[in-house]
């Protein structure tokens, strides 16, 4: 009965024989990598294994419902079972928020239940009727920096909700501008734009006669090869990687402000006046400070 959430936590030691780790999940359909024998054997060889079981509808605590991954006495690995790529079930967000107390884990699973618990709530404010913020959907679109989740991919509840959503409207108002001005697809970047969801990946020596640059890109801008700079003074956020390779006014980024992943640059000393916070290389500086960045060379 998946909608109990009270239960008890069974720990299968290191070394310990496998086959029980097999015996207690088997036919659950938990999709943890070890209800597969080899990786059950794999996984007990080197870890301690706590799982989260709750009652059946006979009573008994038969139905697991978290799995936590212990190595070397630190959390390396939480899963559960909300969907195929093993997220945690909302209703079990306490509880395992509980146990990571009493284990040694790194803030990355602190991020992962914060993240996790602002899904549900913004999802449950939707399922109420309530009117999401700017804030609300520049998280779950993940313009700002993506979702930190246990499970191999995204929530199939954000994803659902993603795909009931009108994208273009929701960008819009996230960055106060018309849904004309967003953009989705490569021949959108021969129309003027403000927001493009996307990669960026340019290979042409002149960048005005391919695309028009937009203010906000939501994904990598990847240009080589350039002698042409002229639009790029557009640009204020990339949320991925920045690589530009060529030659061209050193001044042309002016407005630039922030980039989310690695900043790579060819030999030129480009300028950036206005560039606060480069992510990939934790970089977080005041942005009268930066007047130029040498960094990768590609």
């Amino acid at each position: 009965d998946l909608s109990k959430k009270d239960g008890v936590w069974v720990k299968y030691n290191q070394g310990s024989d496998y086959k029980k780790v097999l015996d207690a999940i088997n036919n659950k359909f938990t999709s943890w990598f070890f209800e597969d024998e080899s990786f059950a054997k794999d996984y007990i060889n080197v870890s301690d294994i706590f799982i989260y079981f709750t009652e059946d509808y006979s009573g008994k605590f038969t139905m697991p419902r978290v799995a936590i991954v212990i190595e070397q006495d630190k959390v390396v690995e939480v899963r559960g079972i909300a969907d195929d790529n093993q997220n945690i079930e909302f209703q079990m967000l306490e509880v395992l928020d509980s146990k990571l107390k009493e284990l040694n884990h790194s803030v990355k699973y602190d991020l992962m239940l914060d993240d996790t618990k602002r899904v549900y709530e913004i999802l449950n404010k939707e399922n109420n009727g309530q009117l999401l913020t700017k804030d609300d959907l520049s998280f779950m679109y993940e313009c700002d920096r993506n979702i930190n989740f246990f499970g191999k991919d995204k929530d199939y509840e954000l994803l659902k909700f993603l795909s009931r959503r009108d994208a273009k409207a929701d960008y819009a108002l996230i960055y106060n501008c018309s849904p004309d001005l967003v953009g989705f697809d490569s021949s959108d970047l021969e129309k003027d734009l403000y927001v493009y969801v996307g990669d960026i990946k340019n290979n042409s020596s002149n960048l005005s006669f391919c695309l028009k640059c937009p203010s906000i890109v939501l994904g990598d801008f990847n240009v080589s090869c350039l002698d042409n700079f002229e639009g790029l003074e557009n640009l204020l956020f990339v949320k991925g990687n920045f690589i530009v390779n060529g030659m061209g006014d050193v001044s042309c980024f002016s407005n630039l402000e922030e980039v989310g992943g690695k900043l790579v640059l060819s030999d030129l000393k480009f300028v950036f006046p206005r560039l606060k916070f480069v992510g990939g290389k934790r970089y977080n500086k005041d942005g009268e400070k930066v007047k130029q960045l040498v960094l990768d060379k590609v």
